[in-house]
């Protein structure tokens, strides 16, 4: 095998495919797992977005570390035959949806746990600042709110319309795809709430070296206390905001997010085009005596390939 592919090693093997991509030449449609040690396969980090040397309190999300992206570049590599899952099947460059339906369902669900985490973190913005007063800023909690709870109906209402395929039980694809496309549109609104919601406390936040020292420290606290915390408990908490909506591993998280499994056009797309509304556009047309439709939908993609 030889060329280069993206992916997120996570393991001692990794999975690579191309079937999804149209107009492939038949030698390249190729689903396989390769072991990370094979001889001639050379991973290639990029550039790291947190710092190894880089404190809890004053990176709470970000000194834990990310996920190791990386470019893989294939130099003759022997790929043994029991690894090979597909090859040469050009059927399959058309079946992204159905390839990927639990992959998507497991990424909706993960945005729905993380949107649960923005609930979380917009609450107590507004418990340690005490504006739980102001009309405004409990209509931006509401609305982080109601992105999390939409999420969670959509993965609910996938697993509940679940259908078998060919044996696997598999969430409806027609809400998971619903779903994502509110999980990526509102995801940049969501960001940009937490973020106005914090006012000053994103700006003006300390090391932990500075809340150390025996003459600044204690000014500090004097100075900057939270609703029932301490300043320096108020600094590491938005420290954690850092590190979720504004760090520059959050900006990567948010880019990924928009990128992953196609972005919102494409979903908004298969979306029109999979989605069932016949029994809708039936009631109406009965209900006014028109013509049934015989509207065709043609498959995403479906002009592109061989």
């Amino acid at each position: 095998m030889r060329g280069k592919t993206l992916w997120l090693g996570r393991s001692p093997g990794t999975l690579c495919n191309s079937v999804t991509s149209p107009n492939l030449d038949p030698d390249a449609a190729l689903w396989c797992a390769v072991p990370i040690n094979s001889p001639g396969l050379t991973l290639v980090l990029r550039e790291p977005t947190t710092s190894p040397d880089s404190n809890f309190e004053d990176h709470p999300i970000d000194s834990s570390g990310e996920e190791l992206d990386n470019m893989m570049i294939f130099d003759h590599v022997f790929i043994p035959r029991e690894y090979i899952f597909s090859l040469r099947n050009t059927k399959l460059l058309g079946l992204y949806r159905e390839s990927c339906a639990l992959c998507h369902w497991h990424i909706l669900a993960r945005l729905m746990y993380r949107s649960e985490i923005f609930v979380g973190a917009a609450q107590t913005i507004v418990d340690i600042l005490g504006t739980d007063s102001f009309q405004g800023v409990r209509d931006s909690v509401s609305e982080v709110i109601s992105y999390s709870a939409s999420l969670k109906a959509h993965i609910l209402a996938a697993e509940e319309e679940a259908k078998l395929w060919n044996g696997v039980l598999v969430p409806s694809t027609e809400f998971i795809t619903a779903g994502r496309l509110q999980s990526i549109i509102l995801y940049p609104r969501v960001m940009h709430i937490l973020r106005d919601l914090s006012g000053q406390g994103l700006i003006s936040r300390f090391t932990s070296k500075v809340w150390d020292h025996p003459e600044i420290g204690p000014i500090l606290e004097d100075y900057l206390p939270g609703a029932g915390v301490s300043a320096r408990e108020k600094n590491k908490f938005f420290n954690f905001l850092w590190d979720l909506s504004c760090g520059s591993h959050a900006a990567r998280v948010a880019l990924f997010e928009n990128t992953n499994s196609t972005n919102a056009p494409v979903v908004q797309s298969e979306l029109y085009r999979s989605y069932n509304r016949s029994e809708a556009v039936d009631y109406i047309r009965q209900y006014l005596n028109l013509p049934d439709s015989r509207r065709k939908i043609k498959r995403l993609y479906a002009h592109d390939l061989k």
